[in-house]
This record gives structure tokens, sequence and C-alpha cells, in this order.
């Protein structure tokens, strides 16, 4: 694991600037615009008795939907360009003959559609088992553990099929899956986690009287490039695991 922190730090030297602008346009710049456009999330309603709890519950029902006819767009492109971003990055990498940036985009783009169904599958089990029970959150991540190559596989290895490439990653990493918990935890919600303090400061000022819009566009464009940092950090976390990993001998005990 400490290896492949290391060769994705070393990927990150040596592609600095192309990977600031790459991921500036498509994950940066889409992400800000939209923080700075888009309201707060409806907060979820604080019962102050029971015979309020109704009124409370439909009134934040009724705001719910009514920020997502409105609003509902933004998050949806962002995920979608994101993908877009995450695939195109890694085709530079993996991809065959290592492409330019162009025909990494273009690449991207003809695959989408397929990489599209792969990401919900590997966002929904975990969505499941989180939100089942808070007791289920360390399978959930251990989950996410054993399918950090399903996007590098499925980029390096084509033509390769969607179930195929959850095989693949299962069977490169056997055992290994309780380190790669761990590595999870950094590839899935490290942007998030040091983004957390920037977003709930930026969402406080959201629609606040008093507040000063600049220092709101400053919070909003520091959590924005937070965030696509923890994006191309776990890009580079996954190529590199699939470098060391993916053409080892696999053994049959382990978890």
């Amino acid at each position: 694991m400490a290896g492949a922190l290391a060769d994705a730090w070393t990927m990150w030297k040596a592609d600095r600037d192309l990977l600031i602008r790459v991921a500036g346009l498509i994950f940066f710049l889409p992400r800000f615009a939209v923080l700075v456009l888009t309201p707060s999330f409806v907060a979820p309603p604080v019962f102050p008795g029971f015979e309020a709890k109704e009124a409370a519950l439909q009134s934040y029902t009724a705001a719910s939907q009514q920020w997502f006819l409105t609003y509902g767009t933004g998050p949806v492109v962002i995920s979608l360009v994101t993908l877009f971003g995450v695939l195109a990055l890694t085709i530079m990498y993996l991809g065959s003959h290592r492409p330019d940036t162009r025909a990494a985009l273009g690449s991207a783009v003809r695959l989408l559609p397929r990489y599209i169904v792969v990401a919900i599958l590997l966002a929904l089990p975990l969505e499941l088992f989180v939100k089942a029970s808070p007791l289920l959150i360390l399978p959930a991540l251990y989950l996410a553990g054993r399918l950090l190559l399903v996007t590098p596989a499925f980029v390096a290895e084509q033509p390769i099929g969607i179930l195929a490439t959850f095989r693949r990653s299962w069977a490169s990493t056997q055992g290994m899956g309780l380190p790669l918990t761990g590595l999870a935890c950094i590839a899935i919600f490290g942007g998030f986690l040091f983004a957390l303090p920037l977003a709930l400061i930026g969402a406080s000022l959201d629609g606040a009287p008093m507040a000063n819009p600049v220092i709101a566009i400053i919070i909003d464009a520091a959590t924005a490039a937070i965030l696509s940092a923890g994006v191309v950090a776990a890009i580079l976390i996954q190529v590199a695991l699939y470098r060391r990993l993916a053409s080892r001998p696999v053994s049959n005990i382990g978890i």
C-alpha cells in the first residue's frame, strides 16, 4: 500500500501541470459554478413537539421537491461530468499507447455510456449498505476496497464486459481486502473530509443577509478545489494499485 501511494505521488509530480489543467476544466469549474449558483439543500426539520411533526414533514417534503425541480439539474450534470473526467484521466494512464489528452477525451466520450452503468453498479451496493444500517459501514468500505480496480480494469482491458470488470477487481485484490479497506477510505472520503469544514461554512453563508459575497465565493472556490484534488488523488491511487496488483499471482487464502 505504501508503494502504491508512492507511485501515485510520483505520477502527480511528473504530470502535475497536465493534471491541474484537465482537473481544473472538468472537475473544478463545473463544481464551482454549481456551488456559487445553487443554494444549499433544504435543511431537515427539527421537531419542537410531536404535534408539529406532521406539518414539519409536509413542509420539508414540499421544499425538497421544489429544490429538486429548480436546482436538481446541477448535481446530475456534476455527476456526469465527473464520471467523464475520471474516465478520461484513467485512459491517459492506462489506455493503449498512453494516448494524448485529445485522444483520451475522445475515448472517454465513446466509453461513457457503458461506464455510467459501471458507476451505478459500484455505487448502488454501497448506498444500500450505508442506508440499511450504520453497522454495515465497515462491510461497505471492505466492498469498496475490493472494487477499487474496477475503473482501471474497465479502461485497460478493453474490450471487457461490465460484469467482468468487477470479477477482475475482486480476483486481483484477493488477500488484500483489509489494507484496501483503509485505502478506500482515503480514495472515497479523503477530498470530502478535507472540504467538509469549508462546505459547512459556505452553506451557512449561503443566503445570509449579512454575508460577504466575496468571502462566500472564495470559500466555494476552495471547496471545489479540494474536492477536485480528492478526485484526482483517487484516480492516481487506483491507477497505481492496478499496475501493482493486476498482474500478481492470485492465492486462494486471505480476505
